[in-house]
């Protein structure tokens, strides 16, 4: 079931916000590239300063106001920190379900979630414990989720991890979208 949540109206305004100040921000810095105007190093340096911090967070803004969009369509977010792929040994692919050989590495994908609940959904409901999670006894706090391919859908994982790696987020509709991938949908971009 996809729930859908409405924008709120503090969300509208504050996108409202940042696109007012970026038009302000746009108007300082064309006044700085008019000819016969002085501006002290300082200013600029301060000037240029603001205009980064503005652009990170309307980027930030945009970002979040984005993934509530896609939320309402394509279902809940969890937050996945994405570590890449790399190689360990590991008990079952997340596409076929089917047992690895568990003293060879196979290939996974590692990402960081927020909580056991966002890692007990993802390896237990998701991937159908096709997936670990593993936390550090002196970072507890520290929570990851390994997701295994065997040799067949390596090309699947990377599709997955493409997905996730956009916004480090993970939703279910990526995963599923990862384990029936076609041979078109894996063709590299």
């Amino acid at each position: 079931m996809i729930e859908h949540r409405e924008i709120s109206h503090n969300e509208i305004d504050t996108a409202k916000d940042i696109h007012r100040q970026m038009q302000d921000l746009c108007i300082k810095l064309n006044n700085l590239c008019t000819p016969n105007t002085f501006v002290p190093f300082n200013d600029v340096a301060g000037l240029m300063m603001c205009g980064i911090l503005s652009i990170n967070t309307a980027i930030t803004s945009a970002t979040k106001i984005r993934i509530g969009l896609d939320d309402m369509k394509l279902g809940i977010s969890l937050p996945f920190r994405s570590n890449g792929i790399g190689r360990e040994t590991h008990h079952r692919c997340f596409c076929c379900q089917g047992d690895l050989i568990t003293s060879e590495k196979t290939h996974v994908l590692y990402g960081f979630v927020d909580s056991m609940q966002d890692a007990d959904m993802i390896a237990n409901h998701w991937l159908k414990e096709a997936a670990d999670v593993r936390t550090c006894k002196e970072r507890p706090e520290w929570i990851r989720v390994s997701i295994a391919a065997c040799s067949k859908h390596i090309d699947n994982l990377e599709m997955l991890q493409r997905s996730v790696e956009k916004y480090n987020i993970i939703r279910r509709v990526d995963v599923d979208n990862a384990i029936n991938a076609t041979s078109e949908d894996l063709a590299p971009f």
